[in-house]
C-alpha cells in the first residue's frame, strides 16, 4: 500500500532528524524492521480502533485532534485505545448526518436527493482524510512509545505546525498528518466554503502544492474513493492554480482543515474520565457492510455487541 510506504518514509526522516539534534530520538526499535512495526501499527487500529470522542468545537475550521495518553505496550504490543483518543467537531459531524438524513426525505430522483447524496459523500470523504491525518500522529506516539514527543519542526508541508511563542514570535511546528498527506495527495488537503451553499455543506476540497498553489480536486476522485473504486495517488485536480492571494480576492472560506487543534495535555482528571469511557459497552459495525454503505445510504448496518 502507498500510504504504508510513506509511513514508513516518515518514520526514518523523524528518526533521523532527531538523531541530528540535541533532543532524544525516542526510538528505541530497529530502523530495518520498520516495514513490520508499519504493518503491525495497521492491523492493531483495524483491529481495536482508538476512542473516537465528538466535541462540540466552536472553529469549524478545526475537524479533530488527537489526544496522546501514555500506554504501556511495546512496538509488538501497541494497544490503540490505550495510546490515544481522536476528537471529532460535532458540529461538522452533525452537518454530515443532516446530509443523509436529507438524502433520506428527499422525493426519488429529484434534483435536491442528488444534491445531498454527493454532500454526505463529501463528508464521508472529509472525515477520511482527517482520519487518516490524525493516524499519522498517534503512529509518531506508537514508535516513540510516549506521548512526549513531538514532530520535528523539518517534518511538515508548508507552515502547518507553527506557533507564536511567548515572544510574538513565528516558530516553525512539525506536522506529520501535513506531510504524509502531501506526500500521498500531492498537497495539503483544505475544504473552502461555496458561496452557493448553505452552512451546512461539507466544503470544496482543494490541495495545496509546495507552492501554497491551491487547485480544486476533481469531484469525481471522491466518489471513487468513498465507493471502493479504483483510484490513484497523487490526487487528481482540475482547474486553475489559486495563490493565497487569489484565494483571498475569491473569497475563499476555511471550512475544514486537517491540521490538527490544540489537545488537551492529559491531567488526572483527563485520564480517569478515559479509564471509565474504556469500561463502556463496546459494539461491532461488520466491515464488509460498512464498505458498501457509501454507495448505498439505504444499506442497513447490523450493529453486534463486543464487550
Amino acid at each position: 500500500m502507498q500510504a504504508n510506504k510513506h509511513s514508513l518514509d516518515l518514520v526514518v526522516k523523524v528518526i533521523e532528524i532527531r538523531r541530528a539534534t540535541a533532543r532524544p530520538v525516542g526510538f528505541t526499535g530497529k530502523v530495518e524492521h520498520m516495514d513490520h512495526y508499519v504493518n503491525h501499527f495497521v492491523q492493531e487500529v483495524q483491529r481495536d480502533f482508538p476512542l473516537v470522542i465528538f466535541k462540540r468545537v466552536q472553529s469549524i475550521d478545526n475537524l479533530a485532534y488527537t489526544n496522546k495518553g501514555p500506554w504501556n505496550g511495546n512496538l509488538d504490543n501497541f494497544t490503540p485505545k490505550e495510546a490515544g483518543s481522536i476528537t471529532f467537531n460535532k458540529f461538522r459531524v452533525d452537518d454530515m448526518t443532516t446530509a443523509h438524513q436529507l438524502y433520506s426525505t428527499s422525493a426519488p430522483r429529484s434534483p435536491q436527493k442528488k444534491k445531498y447524496f454527493n454532500r454526505w459523500q463529501e463528508f464521508l470523504f472529509m472525515f477520511a482524510c482527517t482520519t487518516l491525518h490524525e493516524m499519522a500522529h498517534l503512529f509518531i506516539c506508537y514508535l516513540s512509545l510516549t506521548n512526549q514527543l513531538d514532530t520535528p519542526p523539518k517534518v511538515t508541508h508548508l507552515d502547518y505546525g507553527g506557533v507564536i511563542d511567548d515572544d510574538g514570535i513565528w516558530q516553525q511546528g512539525g506536522d506529520s498528518g501535513r506531510w504524509l498527506e502531501n506526500m500521498l495527495y500531492g498537497g495539503s488537503i483544505e475544504f473552502y466554503r461555496n458561496t452557493r451553499e448553505g452552512d451546512q455543506q461539507c466544503g470544496m476540497a482543494y490541495i495545496l502544492d509546495r507552492h501554497d498553489i491551491a487547485r480544486r480536486l476533481d469531484p469525481d476522485i471522491i466518489a471513487q474513493i468513498v465507493e471502493g473504486r479504483p483510484y490513484t495517488f497523487p490526487f487528481r485536480c482540475i482547474g486553475p492554480g489559486l495563490s493565497s492571494q487569489d484565494r483571498r480576492r475569491a473569497g475563499l472560506r476555511s471550512m475544514g482543515s486537517t491540521v490538527s487543534g490544540n489537545p488537551i495535555p492529559p491531567n488526572a482528571r483527563t485520564m480517569r474520565a478515559l479509564d471509565l469511557m474504556r469500561k463502556f459497552p463496546l459494539y461491532n459495525i461488520r466491515i464488509d457492510e460498512l464498505r458498501q454503505r457509501p454507495a448505498d445510504p439505504r444499506l442497513p448496518l447490523r450493529v453486534e455487541r463486543a464487550r
